[in-house]
């Protein structure tokens, strides 16, 4: 597994698009990808999207094994940022397919209410993720 916060989140997204081969669970927490440009999640959602699930393809791989887990909070100042891709990422449904409970699909937003950007809020997440990690 592989995850981060803030900047981290930045980071884990491109490690989901070099390194399939090497871990399989995502944790990007409070950030967007900035493959293309720095807040690209905000202004090139489609194109961040379609970035991802192209490299995951270019990297031989299927929804079927990865499972990624998004989590900001509605007053995080990643939330602008993160959510337009989170969407854009849920109308590509062959390589992303969400999931509201967590296990019927290989991609989770959560959206914690009143959260800030501060890591305190990364233990919660956390908490949420844990028990889907390593199911598949």
């Amino acid at each position: 597994a592989f995850g981060g916060f803030s900047m981290g989140s930045a980071c884990t997204w491109s490690v989901l698009m070099h390194s399939l081969e090497y871990f399989r669970y995502f944790m990007p927490l409070s950030g967007d990808c900035w493959a293309i440009e720095d807040k690209g999640g905000l202004e090139k959602p489609t194109e961040t999207a379609e970035l991802l699930a192209n490299a995951i393809k270019g990297q031989g791989y299927t929804k079927d094994d990865y499972y990624i887990f998004c989590a900001t909070g509605d007053e995080d100042i990643a939330y602008p940022n993160l959510t337009p891709q989170i969407e854009a990422m849920k109308l590509l449904t062959d390589q992303f397919a969400y999931t509201e409970n967590g296990i019927d699909g290989n991609f989770a937003y959560f959206i914690k209410e009143g959260a800030v950007h501060w890591w305190h809020h990364v233990y919660e997440y956390i908490y949420r993720i844990l028990p889907f990690f390593f199911q598949k």
